[in-house]
């Protein structure tokens, strides 16, 4: 019956041997995995990120378009009926100083 104790203490002693090598391999891939997914979520943001600054770029360049077409487009009206603007501008700006006067008594 000794016998059959070191034989049970040595096979328990190699399933245990086994099973950390079996562990440490799957905490190896494991490790690699998340590398790599983590390598690849790093790739997908920094694509994300310059495709939105690409994105920004374009409409801060047709705001800009619009924006001088829209000033190109007044100064031919001012200058079509300078009148008109004229009074418009002394309106908007009488109804400007109304709403910024507050309570004068």
């Amino acid at each position: 019956m000794p016998e059959d104790l070191n034989f049970d203490k040595d096979q328990f002693a190699a399933t245990i041997h086994e099973a950390v090598k079996a562990l440490k391999a799957a905490m190896e891939d494991f490790a690699k995995t998340a590398a790599e997914s983590r390598d690849t979520a790093a790739s997908a943001v920094k694509k994300a990120g310059a495709s939105a600054t690409d994105q920004i770029t374009a409409l801060s360049g047709n705001a800009q378009d619009y924006a001088d077409r829209g000033a190109v487009s007044l100064a031919k009206s001012v200058a079509a009926n300078p009148l008109a603007a004229l009074a418009l501008a002394v309106g908007a700006g009488f109804l400007i100083g109304l709403a910024t006067r507050g309570d004068r008594k």
